[in-house]
């Protein structure tokens, strides 16, 4: 009786060991087939959340562009297509999708060249463009306004003007080392856009207009993007182009070593309160930093030439040293006009202070409404000047003839 009972004593213990391995496998088996199903998406999730900051935190400028799983490439029937030097270029999307993944390749052919206006408002609100993509051209998605997100390939060298212009969908654009060329306006008046990345092959954002052509007409690549807050620039930028960050909601930014020329009104109307211009910096256009919030600037020497009405309407600018470097400075730098955005979206002109950026055009150039001083200081001479309301005013004329060798 005695040995029965402790058989069976054994033989519950037995059982219950057992019945812990098996718990303790299933829940391993289950937990791995979680990891390995409906887990891997979440973390593919997370990983393409994080692939932005990883790239900067690296210093590459890159994208991840796999193609999105279980999204079909688009037919090439919804395409008109011709064929150019190295591949296909797609000239027109004639698809009814909001959807759109590129294909790779058409007839067998890589995909090369997205052609001018191939996607202008086409109402997509995705795209997937293939690694086979070399040139983005003029206008190529420009007036999707509900496209919400796109990823520039890495081996894209070429962006063209206005490519993606009126896309206020997007709000992040990583620019990849590989492009080398940004056209004007390419990125214009995407108004949801708050962070851009441009990759360390760009050189010139834009092109900048011989000193006093200010009539010319060329959009800034970031034009009127109004929430724009965070760009950094690539350590190859060498010009920053006319108008290229005017209108948009900028409140700091670094100006790599390298820049050489900074183009007329290229931070007007934006929200910087401070600015340092490097030693590399030889030129700033007119109207360069009208309208901002500027309370203190930085100036290297190597500066040599300064446009007119650089500084106009900084009312919070109290005082600033001009290195002795600088032969050349325009008139007007500090007249109290501010910049608006009218109804020609080429133009960048004063506006009242307190009207907003509403497509209105004015005739007139109206002044600040209240009196600010500025010292200027040059080879160890002060020059103050008191800027008037609904005045115009300039430094006295001591200061041209010190900085110019005569009036200007």
């Amino acid at each position: 009786m005695k040995r029965a009972t402790q058989k069976l004593i054994a033989l519950v213990i037995c059982i219950g060991l057992l019945t812990i391995m098996l718990s303790a496998c299933s829940g391993d088996i289950f937990s791995g087939l979680l990891r390995d199903g409906n887990d891997s998406s979440r973390d593919e999730n997370r990983t393409t959340r994080n692939r932005l900051s990883d790239v900067i935190q690296s210093g590459n400028t890159t994208n991840d562009n796999r193609p999105p799983r279980g999204w079909d490439e688009s037919p090439e029937s919804d395409f008109d297509y011709k064929a150019v030097t190295g591949g296909i270029e797609i000239t027109k999307y004639n698809g009814t999708s909001i959807r759109v993944r590129i294909p790779e390749k058409i007839e067998g052919v890589p995909v090369t060249s997205i052609g001018n206006s191939a996607f202008s408002e086409a109402g997509i609100m995705e795209v997937y463009i293939p690694n086979s993509v070399t040139n983005i051209g003029n206008a190529a998605f420009a007036g999707n306004a509900g496209l919400i997100s796109v990823t520039i390939p890495n081996d894209v060298e070429s962006i063209g003007m206005a490519a993606f212009s009126n896309c206020s969908g997007l709000t992040n654009i990583l620019i990849p080392d590989s492009v080398t060329s940004l056209g004007n306006g390419a990125f214009s008046d995407c108004t949801g856009l708050t962070r851009v990345t441009i990759g360390n092959g760009v050189t010139n954002l834009g092109s900048v207009t011989p000193e006093g052509n200010e009539s010319s007409t060329e959009r800034g690549i970031f034009f009127g993007c109004t929430e724009l807050t965070n760009v950094i620039l690539g350590s190859s930028v060498r010009r920053i182009g006319d108008r290229s960050f005017a209108g948009t909601n900028l409140e700091s930014i670094t100006i790599p070593d390298g820049v050489t020329i900074i183009g007329s009104s290229a931070f007007a109307g934006t929200n910087l309160t401070t600015i340092s211009i490097p030693a590399s910096v030889t030129d700033i256009g007119s109207y360069a930093f009208a309208g901002t919030k500027l309370t203190n600037v930085t100036l290297e020497n190597g500066l040599t030439n300064i446009g007119n009405s650089v500084f106009a309407g900084c009312s919070s600018l109290t005082s600033i040293a001009f290195p002795d470097s600088v032969t050349s400075i325009g008139r007007e730098l500090f007249n109290c006009y501010y910049v608006y955005r009218s109804t020609n979206p080429w133009d960048v002109s004063p506006r009242m202070p307190e009207r907003p950026f509403d497509g209105t055009v004015y005739s007139t150039c109206i002044s600040c409404e209240s009196t600010f001083f500025i010292s200027a200081t040059y080879k160890g001479t002060t020059y103050d000047t008191v800027v008037t309301p609904r005045g115009r005013c300039d430094l006295p004329e001591e200061f041209y003839i010190a900085v110019n060798g005569g009036l200007s």
